[in-house]
């Protein structure tokens, strides 16, 4: 089993999110003719960026709290 650091589990989750925002953008653009599913889109991606920007916030955190980038007795 992998196991991985603080640092890049909250790195991880930033970019999952930079990811879904990609995704729902594209889908949007897509079915921009379509009022409902262009709304739910963009919703969606918006929703995405506030994602990442809580992991983000939440990686400086960890990183000026000097919390380890080794995790103790993480199995999963």
């Amino acid at each position: 089993m992998n196991k991985y650091s603080i640092d890049e589990v909250m790195e991880m989750a930033v970019q999952a999110e930079k990811l879904g925002y990609q995704f729902y953008t594209s889908m949007a653009e897509k079915f921009k003719k379509d009022d409902d599913l262009f709304k739910l889109f963009t919703t969606l991606a918006g929703k995405e960026k506030t994602h990442e920007k809580i992991f983000m916030g939440l990686r400086d955190s960890v990183a000026k709290s000097g919390v380890g980038a080794e995790p103790v007795q993480w199995e999963e």
